[in-house]
């Protein structure tokens, strides 16, 4: 099999995000939910509870309050309480059932507007123009085949991608957040959270193709998360091609995109980095990302777009930063 999809596959198969569920401060208070403990969160121990919640979304409140917490627990023990509690106080003041949550979302993913996204986020308690990665998270969660998450760790990857990989295909959009002094992704970057899940789509759908499984829009995300690892959080890393390089795969993403044009040599402007963070010690500098976090070591891998990921996520929370 061509290395690239190797890549692919190998970030795949190494993603994890561990939460315990258990730990949540009001856990009494909901018997017989946060009983969950995610001590691996590999690929397939997280679908386990996406099918959680998938399947009881429409009746139960309580499920809801279970993703917030999942998507804020890298967020250390203060913030992923305090989220979570401000949802729940949110939905008892408003008298929102899961039912209006749900419908709203299906409204969304029917859709696909800028509207009915929207909709959902303000349900969801948003003021302003915050909490679109939060919002993504339970869309991603309700239908992973055709919804990824989003966040600004996909948004600074993309960034990345579109700087120093020379990708000309006009899917994937940089992220305004990039340009700004935002801490999250907001709502004037809607057109970039399109382009991605139009993008991850394509990919999924390139990647079932060329590999032994079934690739979904999240799981195209999820190796993105986990090729990115720590890069910008002070932490050196390595990275690899995903896929550049193909004489025959991934020619063109989806009508004329040109998804894997030849690609362009960054390995010495990776050197030049890793030179660099080796002589100002920036290992130890501060996270970048509040967002969903790794919580175990990484071995540092690359994605390239023109095929796809480098990486890691982060959110409001899981934070935005899944936001």
């Amino acid at each position: 099999m061509n290395n690239r999809l190797c890549n692919w596959e190998r970030a795949l198969r190494e993603y994890r995000y561990s939460v315990d569920l258990t730990m949540f401060a009001d856990k009494s208070k909901f018997p017989g939910c946060f009983d969950c403990n995610l001590t691996d969160g590999h690929r397939l121990q997280t679908i386990t509870f996406e099918d959680r919640f998938r399947n009881r979304a429409e009746y139960s409140i309580e499920v809801w309050f279970e993703v917030i917490y999942w998507k804020m627990f890298s967020q250390g023990d203060y913030r992923r309480n305090h989220r979570t509690r401000a949802l729940i106080q949110h939905v008892e003041r408003s008298g929102i059932s899961a039912r209006d949550l749900w419908a709203a979302c299906r409204n969304y993913t029917d859709a696909e507007t800028r509207v009915s996204f929207d909709a959902v986020r303000k349900l969801l308690g948003f003021r302003y123009q915050t909490g679109v990665a939060t919002t993504a998270t339970f869309i991603a969660f309700l239908q992973p085949d055709r919804f990824p998450m989003v966040d600004t760790r996909i948004a600074k990857w993309v960034g990345w991608q579109l700087e120093h990989s020379q990708f000309t295909a006009s899917q994937l959009v940089r992220p305004k957040f990039l340009d700004s002094k935002e801490t999250v992704i907001q709502m004037h970057d809607f057109g970039f959270v399109e382009a991605w899940i139009k993008w991850c789509r394509n990919t999924a759908t390139l990647l079932s193709q060329s590999t032994a499984q079934h690739w979904r829009s999240r799981d195209v995300e999820m190796a993105v998360f986990r090729a990115w690892g720590d890069r910008g959080n002070g932490i050196l890393f390595w990275t690899f091609r995903l896929w550049s390089g193909h004489p025959d795969l991934f020619r063109r993403h989806s009508g004329r995109d040109e998804l894997l044009s030849a690609s362009v040599d960054v390995e010495l402007q990776l050197l030049i980095e890793l030179i660099l963070q080796l002589l100002f010690f920036k290992q130890g500098a501060k996270a970048a990302y509040p967002g969903h976090r790794s919580l175990v070591s990484q071995r540092h891998h690359r994605i390239d777009a023109r095929s796809s990921p480098r990486g890691n996520i982060a959110s409001e929370t899981r934070n935005d930063q899944h936001q």
